[in-house]
């Protein structure tokens, strides 16, 4: 992908996440940056909390010769797309979520194709049921998308799941990552045996990835490495652990970073369903990077092998989680965090070395 795109596209994010700072609720406008140097309104009357859940990584990306951009408001996911930055299309729904919840989907774009994950939730006796469903749609250069006719559903029970998340392997089987809700499980992921828009469950899952438990609260991202290989990394308030699929089998679990981070669930809008203060990439080299925010208010950035690194201390926004993007060319990770409503960057230099914010 070309340099300029992957910058533009992530400062489209950037502005997105500063409405998100302190877990504000959005009751006008969503806004953006296109490449004039301002910022530009792409949709208005947006209603729902909007939270910064950054180990889900970006609902922003470039593909068929467009930016694109995804969001949620109300029970509704939207989208809308733009070919230079600056002149964005009207917002069309991409599906119904039946429910509020701001955490309730996940995108990933695959060869031309967009990949939606999404809670649908519905009341059954004043008890809220949830149910996790995918959906795929062919992305076009018009700013159209053409969405499979039916959604499925990923994980359906007597339980409720939350918190999806999205992503495609290699060989373009769908990934999809989640947790149970008010019922104590691991951490789950579910994968698509086939490469179409439908949806198949593959033998042997779904997964539990997790050896612990939690009742509510996990919250999964997936990594996509070389080949077949699919990285899950697994976040819950006592820390971030991490497992490989090989391709044809799992590794044994691992823990990423062992300690305590900042959750969702103290005096938050965004209902602490998720401790979700977490973010992590791979470079070419299928290496994992993670940062997290820590109970005490730091920005922690964790190194392959294991080594910790305090990049901020002091931060006043308990809701500032950091957010990892990696240049696909050159390796080169950056970090996102919002503070006293301003976002900052940081630029990974090399080995425990960063630029300033």
């Amino acid at each position: 992908m070309n340099k300029y795109r992957v910058g533009v596209c992530l400062f489209f994010c950037l502005l997105l996440v500063l409405g998100w700072v302190n877990g504000s609720t959005i009751s006008e406008e969503v806004m953006t940056v296109g490449n004039g140097g301002g910022p530009v309104v792409v949709a208005t009357g947006v209603s729902s909390v909007a939270c910064a859940w950054a180990y889900k990584g970006s609902s922003c990306f470039w593909e068929a010769g467009r930016f694109w951009i995804f969001y949620q408001s109300g029970s509704k996911v939207y989208y809308t797309s733009s070919s230079d930055g600056i002149s964005w299309s009207e917002p069309a729904v991409a599906v119904g979520i039946y429910g509020t919840d701001s955490n309730g989907f996940d995108v990933f774009v695959f060869n031309g194709y967009v990949h939606i994950a999404f809670r649908s939730s519905w009341n059954s006796g004043g008890i809220i049921r949830s149910t996790i469903k995918y959906r795929r749609g062919q992305l076009f250069s018009n700013g159209t998308i053409d969405f499979w006719w039916k959604s499925y559903h990923v994980a359906k029970g007597t339980k409720s799941y939350h918190n999806p998340s999205v992503a495609v392997d290699g060989s373009g089987h769908a990934w999809v990552g989640y947790g149970k809700f008010m019922s104590t499980g691991p951490a789950y992921v579910s994968k698509n045996s086939r490469t179409d828009s439908v949806w198949e469950t593959a033998s042997g899952f779904p997964y539990g990835v997790t050896s612990q438990t939690l009742y509510r609260g996990w919250a999964v991202t997936l990594i996509p490495l070389s080949g077949d290989k699919m990285y899950v990394v697994a976040g819950r308030y006592s820390g971030v652990y991490g497992r490989l699929y090989t391709g044809s089998g799992w590794d044994p679990e691992e823990t990423l970073v062992s300690q305590d981070l900042w959750t969702y669930k103290e005096d938050s809008p965004c209902e602490g369903e998720a401790d979700g203060s977490f973010s992590a990439v791979a470079d070419s080299n299928d290496q994992i990077y993670v940062a997290v925010l820590n109970k005490n208010y730091e920005i922690v950035f964790r190194e392959a092998d294991g080594q910790l690194i305090t990049l901020v201390s002091g931060l006043s926004s308990k809701y500032a989680a950091p957010q990892l993007c990696i240049d696909p060319d050159t390796d080169t990770i950056f970090l996102l965090y919002a503070e006293e409503n301003k976002i900052y960057l940081m630029r990974r230099l090399g080995y425990s070395s960063w630029s300033d914010p």
